[in-house]
């Protein structure tokens, strides 16, 4: 990018007012041209694992206020969360109603704010993966892109900034620029540096609106190789391994630290099989939004199989293709994929498969009202933070939905006191619903839940908590659990009840379990919202 002293782009440079250097070595310009973006595009991956009540309501503003007064007809955005996300509300576009009902969707974890190291560290792999994952799908998107990260850690987040910086080649490869915006003041990343972005401070609307109008263009410069004419044009802001400079007073210059990325050819936009196309729904958020899907990942261990991620994959029926058949039934078929993936763009586990709902008309006005739920279990063989992905095509419509959700697996080898996932459900109900996939209540409603000790002492005790806006609204009595013989002594299952009180406000909650055994400390917890 290229600014006058007020910040300003410069569009009117011509070869002679370049100093360019490749590896060192002065290199002369065959052509200049000054490109004019159209649509602009711009990514906001907004980090919400620990985002407080009052950091979400300021992002909220931010990105608001930046939609209605700093956005063109065409502009194109979209709007990508680190805890969770479904492809309906993923997408890039210039639909004003589907972007404000992605800000609303910005909300405070219900878990709370961060505490304790491996907290930080499952937020901070949530950053990476989702910006991998974005810059992955952004590589398919034509022309220059930018991505600003919003978060409330970032001064936290340069004590590992090698985790970003390799996502700089990503960056190039997809031609994304990064900018970084810290609503907590510490500071930005180095990763925008190089990959020519800017820091934009604590967040307001005109900053955003700066990120978007650098995307305003670029200039192609064209120069020679040896004895053969360079075979692709770079932009300004992205060339390889170049160091540019303008001989101009008064004009600043921001540009990368590694090689632009192939372009987009036309052979990649070619229609993809099947396979294909659920594989790339997993590789990127964007696209794929016509089917609404719900990611619930809950972790388990069985002497059996090890560890292992229950995956409930909810989806709105509404949007299936059902086909009604002369004996009264309704049917649809599709394909799903699932897949876990850590903070280095591996896939840790994966399974696919083909399902048809096959309903009596009963079951078929409750799937239409209530969705339908397709559950499969994934192998993990290492631990770490994951993000579980899953992606269904309507084998009909040809209708896509894609949806993911963060979640970590613990090292059971460890020997650690550790609590499986929390399997959540309202007791004696059979709605989808009110399911451990979908998890929405009613005041009043009694929950049963079930979950695991893992590594089981003798002697523990157990605390329950609810928790909303990340303040604590309901605390158990402590249990102590009597010492009983176990065919399996090392997971112990654990079940019980709670009554939603009348009292409690519409939102997001989170259930979360606590054992300790002595000065051994576990916990789990399970999200769900009230109605």
């Amino acid at each position: 990018m290229i600014t006058d002293s007020a910040g300003q782009a410069i569009r009117n440079l011509i070869a002679a007012d370049f100093d360019v250097h490749v590896n060192n070595q002065s290199q002369e310009l065959s052509s200049v041209e000054f490109v004019k973006s159209a649509p602009r595009r711009l990514i906001l991956v907004v980090d919400d694992v620990g985002l407080s009540v009052s950091g979400a309501a300021r992002v909220r503003q931010a990105v608001g206020d930046f939609i209605s007064t700093q956005l063109r007809a065409d502009d194109e955005i979209s709007i990508l969360r680190t805890r969770s996300g479904s492809g309906n509300r993923e997408e890039i576009t210039a639909d004003r109603k589907l972007l404000y009902a992605a800000v609303a969707d910005i909300v405070a974890d219900p878990a709370g704010e961060i505490a304790g190291t491996s907290r930080e560290q499952f937020a901070l792999a949530g950053v990476v993966i989702t910006l991998r994952r974005a810059l992955s799908g952004l590589g398919a998107v034509p022309g220059r892109k930018g991505l600003v990260l919003i978060s409330a850690r970032l001064g936290r987040a340069q004590e590992h900034h090698d985790l970003f910086d390799r996502l700089t080649a990503l960056a190039a490869d997809s031609s994304s620029v990064v900018y970084t915006m810290d609503i907590g003041g510490g500071g930005g990343l180095p990763l925008a540096g190089f990959t020519g972005g800017v820091n934009l401070g604590t967040g307001s609307a005109e900053a955003l609106g700066r990120a978007l109008q650098d995307q305003d263009g670029y200039y192609l410069l064209q120069y020679r190789r040896g004895d053969e004419l360079s075979t692709s044009s770079f932009e300004l802001n992205a060339a390889p391994q170049v160091k540019v400079d303008v001989k101009k007073p008064g004009v600043q210059v921001r540009s990368r630290t590694n090689a632009l990325g192939k372009e987009v050819h036309e052979w990649e936009h070619r229609a993809r099989t099947e396979g294909q196309e659920l594989l790339t729904g997993l590789n990127s958020p964007f696209g794929g939004g016509d089917i609404p899907l719900q990611v619930t990942g809950i972790y388990q261990n069985s002497r059996e199989r090890g560890s292992e991620l229950t995956a409930l994959v909810w989806m709105d029926a509404r949007e299936l293709t059902f086909t009604h058949q002369l004996n009264g039934r309704h049917r649809a078929n599709a394909e799903i994929m699932i897949a876990a993936f850590n903070s280095s763009g591996f896939s840790a586990g994966q399974t696919n498969a083909t399902f048809a709902l096959d309903l009596t008309a009963a079951d078929f006005d409750k799937a239409t009202t209530n969705g339908a739920v397709f559950q499969v279990q994934l192998g993990l063989r290492q631990t770490g933070v994951y993000q579980l992905r899953a992606t269904v095509r309507d084998t009909t419509s040809d209708k896509m939905g894609k949806g993911s959700q963060l979640v970590e697996v613990p090292e059971f080898a460890s020997g650690e006191l550790l609590l499986s996932g929390i399997v959540l459900s309202e007791k004696d109900s059979s709605s989808v619903k009110t399911g451990p996939g979908r998890r929405i209540f009613t005041r009043g409603s009694k929950l049963a839940f079930e979950y695991r000790i893992l590594n089981a002492p003798a002697e523990v005790q157990v605390v329950l908590r609810l928790l909303h806006n990340g303040n604590v609204v309901y605390t158990g009595v402590p249990q102590d659990l009597p010492e009983i013989q176990l065919e399996d002594p090392k997971r112990r299952q654990v079940a019980g009840e709670i009554t939603l009180g009348p009292a409690l406000e519409d939102g997001r909650y989170y259930l979360r379990v606590t054992a300790r055994s002595g000065t051994h400390l576990a916990s789990s917890g399970i999200d769900f919202e009230v109605r």
